[in-house]
């Protein structure tokens, strides 16, 4: 299993197909909503941003990174199931 984050802009789809992602890319679970600069990166897990590719290295992110539009998935709706879902975790504390 790799490490994968999924990028493209808001609303494109990405938690829409996030089943068809996991299966695609098989891996353990999905970060939605994942943010480069404040989260981590979870082992064998998908990330899904709206952060651009400039922006995920810039951020240091070191892990397949993957087009949102350069996928060619089915055309039904896929969500992934609940327990599949990861919370993101910050990488300080701002205690």
């Amino acid at each position: 299993m790799a490490t994968v984050v999924v990028y493209g802009p808001k609303a494109c789809g990405k938690t829409t197909h996030s089943g068809h992602l996991l299966t695609l890319f098989d891996v353990a679970g999905v970060v939605d909503d994942w943010d480069p600069f404040h989260d981590l990166v979870e082992p064998n897990c998908m990330h899904l941003t709206f952060f651009d590719r400039e922006l995920l290295r810039r951020a240091g992110v070191n892990c397949v990174l993957v087009s949102f539009d350069s996928l060619t998935l089915p055309q039904s709706i896929k969500v992934a199931e609940p327990e599949q879902f990861r919370q993101a975790r910050p990488r300080k504390s701002f205690c």
